[in-house]
This record gives structure tokens, sequence and C-alpha cells, in this order.
């Protein structure tokens, strides 16, 4: 018998300031979202950057403060921390504050599936929110059912939250920032080294991101997401990164968990030709390499 774990779960995110109109009705539909499957006493927002700690006593929920870099740039470890303490639920999930996950969630928080698991998945990208927030409130599995059809699913490269026991968290370098390039897949790569099960529920669990602009970055080169920030965070991971494509299991549309062992394979084999490839492109003068690559591995 599958026991449902929704009570025993802690969720956390660090939003960016309520003080931009964009940011603010985004990340209140992500609650508005969050409040149709948990009560207010469960989430934690973390942070002190404008209007988070009003929101919090607006919707009933918790708050904590997080230790930032100069730039105001939340570290990871210290916010993953601030959420893990701020409450003693057995179950933890860190989102991403402008995610929004509705009840279908709940299928998957199972003894079965969440004991000694990370669980991680992909996200559905929408371009504009157009619906009233109290369709989320009053008619959440309608209202996601709109959104999809107007939402492309992103690339296996998107990790927007990450739901885990308490105390099975690895130990994570205390410099490195959120919202910057790597930290997502490093987590991932940090479980696997832990011999913990990393499972991919993209199968049946389906978020809403509403795409935004990244001038919330300081010092950020308009041309290429690139910013001093990413670079600090390039230079902890060292590579150590891991997607949805090398977790070693996954959730199938039946809700039974399966080794991912072809998924990785398949990703082996792709990256492995792509190497080659570039590799004979940096050395036969090749020029044109992305539209000769798209000929012949489409």
């Amino acid at each position: 018998m599958r026991i449902s774990l929704v009570k025993s779960l802690r969720l956390f995110a660090c939003p960016k300031g309520f003080d931009k109109k964009d940011n603010a009705a985004t990340q209140i539909n992500a609650i508005r979202s969050w409040l149709t499957w948990l009560d207010g006493d469960q989430i934690t927002l973390v942070g002190e950057d404008p209007g988070v700690k009003e929101i919090t006593e607006s919707y009933g929920l918790r708050w904590a403060k997080v230790e930032t870099n100069d730039l105001g740039t939340p570290f990871i470890e210290s916010m993953f921390r601030a959420g893990e303490q701020s409450g003693n639920e057995n179950y933890l999930c860190y989102i991403n504050s402008d995610i929004l996950m509705f009840p279908e969630i709940c299928d998957i928080l199972t003894t079965e599936i969440l004991d000694h698991s990370l669980i991680v998945g992909t996200r559905w990208d929408l371009e504009k929110f157009e619906l009233s927030s109290s369709n989320i409130s009053n008619e959440p599995e309608s209202t996601q059912s709109v959104l999809l059809s107007q939402s492309r699913e992103h690339a296996r490269t998107g990790i927007d939250y990450f739901i885990y026991p308490r105390g099975t968290r690895p130990a994570i370098s205390r410099d490195l920032l959120l919202g910057r390039n790597y930290w997502d897949h490093h987590l991932i790569y940090l479980w696997n080294q832990a011999k913990l099960r990393t499972i991919d529920v993209s199968g049946k669990v389906r978020p809403i991101h509403v795409n935004h602009n990244y001038e919330h970055i300081a010092n950020l080169e308009k041309r290429v997401h690139f910013s001093p920030e990413f670079e600090t965070n390039k230079r902890i991971t060292r590579k150590k990164l891991a997607d949805l494509d090398f977790t070693t299991h996954f959730v199938d549309s039946n809700s039974r968990v399966r080794k991912n062992l072809r998924r990785k394979l398949q990703a082996y084999i792709r990256r492995s030709r792509k190497r080659v490839f570039d590799y004979i492109v940096a050395f036969g003068g090749i020029t044109t390499k992305k539209i000769i690559r798209r000929n012949l591995f489409q």
C-alpha cells in the first residue's frame, strides 16, 4: 500500500524581490499553486529581498534568512540549511520561486518513490500567463491543463525542484550560488556520488514556468548569459555535473520506478558522437559545424 507523504513535506523557495510587477505576479501565482496541495505552514520563503517577509505574512507562510554574497545572491548551502531548519518535516522540497506546481505531484509523494531518493524533473515553459490568479486556487487541475496546452516542455537540462528525505542531502560547497549556471546539475551529481537514488519524475509531474528575462543578475552581459557569478559556479563544480539523462532511475507513466540504464546509454552515445564530430571539425577546419551537425545527427 502506498502511503502519501504530503503532510510530511516542507517546501521552501528563495524568491526574488516582489517590488517588480512581473516578478511579483509570477511568484504569487506560484505560491497560490503550492497552496492547492500544501498548508501555508508547510511552506517557507527564504531571503530578505523586498516584499518577501510581507508575502509570507499575507499568505500564512514561514520565513527564514539566508546568507548572500556582496551582490545579494543567495548561497545554495545556506538556503537549503535555512529551509531545512524552518520545520521538522521528514521530507523536503526546494523549488524555484517562479515554478507553478500543481496537485498532480501528490501522486509521486509516496514512501516507495521518496525513501532514500532525490526526486527531480523538468518543467514546461509558458510565454505569458493570462489567467486570473483565482483560477489557480479554485480550479487547479483545469488551470494546469489550459497552461500546458500553451506551453512547451523544456529541454532535459532544466531542473527546478529537488525533493528528498531529511538527512540525506550531501555536503554542498558554501560558495555555490543560486540561480547561476551549473548548480542544479551539480546537486544531481552529488546525490549520485553519495550512492543514493536520483529519480526523474518528468513523465508524471509537469510544473509550469513563465519565461522571463535575467535583468536581476548583476553584471550580466546581454549578448550571452554570462556574469562573474557564473564563472564562480563553474570553478566550484569543475564539470562535476549530471542532468536528467543521468539520474539513476525514472518514474514511468504507471508511477513505477525503473532503472535508467537505457536513457543513460543513449545519452552517452549522443554526447560521444558530438565530441567526436567537434574534434574532427576542430582539426579539419570546418567552419559550418552547426549546420553540418544538424544535417547529420537529427
